[in-house]
C-alpha cells in the first residue's frame, strides 16, 4: 500500500493501526468464527529505500524477526 504525502508518523500510525483493527475483527461463515492476524511494516522513501525492493525490504525485515520471537514466545508458553 502507498500513501502519498503524508509525514505524520502518528497519522500513518493511525491509520495502520485502524487496519489491524478491522481485520482482527472475528469473521462468522456457516456458524464458524474466523479470525485474521496480520503484520504491517513502514517504510518512508527516500529515507529507507531509494527503489522499490529496498522500501520493500525496510519493514519486511523487522516483521519477520517479530513474527519468529512471537512463534518462539508462544511456543515456549505452549500456545497453539
Amino acid at each position: 500500500m502507498l500513501i502519498d504525502n503524508s509525514t505524520d508518523i502518528h497519522h500513518i500510525n493511525h491509520f495502520t493501526q485502524t487496519i489491524l483493527d478491522n481485520m482482527a475483527t472475528p469473521l462468522i461463515i456457516h456458524k464458524q468464527k474466523f479470525v485474521l492476524g496480520a503484520s504491517l511494516g513502514i517504510a518512508f522513501y527516500p529515507e529507507d529505500g531509494k527503489n522499490p525492493q529496498e522500501l520493500l525490504k525496510m519493514p519486511t525485515q523487522p516483521c519477520i524477526l517479530l513474527n519468529m520471537l512471537g512463534a518462539i514466545s508462544n511456543n515456549s508458553l505452549g500456545v497453539k
